[in-house]
């Protein structure tokens, strides 16, 4: 049976529980959607399929996903496993919960969670939540993602519990974990490109949204 990883658990527990308490305080998911900060997707997402259950973020060698703050910080992710969203199974039916339905944020806050959990300390906790809700936002307000505001600070606070603090501690690093032959045998499934020349688009089969 395949074991539920660090990152799944914490959303398995974390969604459940904040959408429980959430529904009862409307009113903060607005409060707080308005304090996330648009940014600037560029590049584009290459996504591998290994196995069920396990895929690869290839960066695009000539143009690779970028995603830059509305501070200026840019955010370029290197080559990771990744599940998405790490969303529970049971959730998945339901619209803002689908493990890719923000793929590029969640992409973006794997690696910081990645990079960290592998030595790099430029983001902390409490940052790298408010990335994720940037990206989302970025997506919704761009119409790429339909607007959904609750669903948006639902999976911020999911990924800011205690059980997203364990695991962003005592997670293993796993960017170097791939082998050559996984990364080679991998089958490009997902091809998400953000078009900066126009005004910046994301094209994919779902049509195009712009910044």
């Amino acid at each position: 049976m395949q074991k539920t990883s660090n990152r799944g658990l914490r959303l398995l527990i974390g969604i459940p529980m904040v959408i429980v308490v959430m529904s009862v305080l409307p009113s903060c998911s607005s409060y707080h959607y308005q304090r996330f900060e648009e940014g600037v997707f560029e590049g584009t997402l290459v996504l591998k399929w290994i196995r069920p259950n396990r895929f690869i973020y290839e960066p695009d060698p000539d143009n690779p996903l970028t995603f830059t703050r509305a501070d200026g910080q840019a955010i370029t992710p290197g080559r990771m496993p990744t599940d998405g969203g790490s969303i529970p199974r049971l959730l998945w039916s339901i619209p803002p919960y689908s493990p890719w339905g923000y793929a590029p944020g969640y992409i973006i806050h794997d690696w910081v969670f990645n990079a960290h959990r592998c030595g790099d300390e430029t983001f902390t906790f409490e940052e790298s939540a408010l990335i994720l809700g940037d990206a989302i936002k970025t997506l919704m307000e761009n119409g790429c993602a339909p607007r959904n505001k609750f669903g948006a600070y639902t999976i911020f606070e999911a990924v800011r519990t205690p059980f997203a603090r364990s695991a962003w501690e005592d997670g293993n690093c796993q960017i170097d974990t791939l082998s050559m032959a996984d990364v080679e045998e991998a089958e490009v499934i997902a091809v998400i490109s953000f078009d900066s020349t126009s005004p910046q688009a994301l094209s994919n089969a779902q049509g195009e949204c712009t910044f």
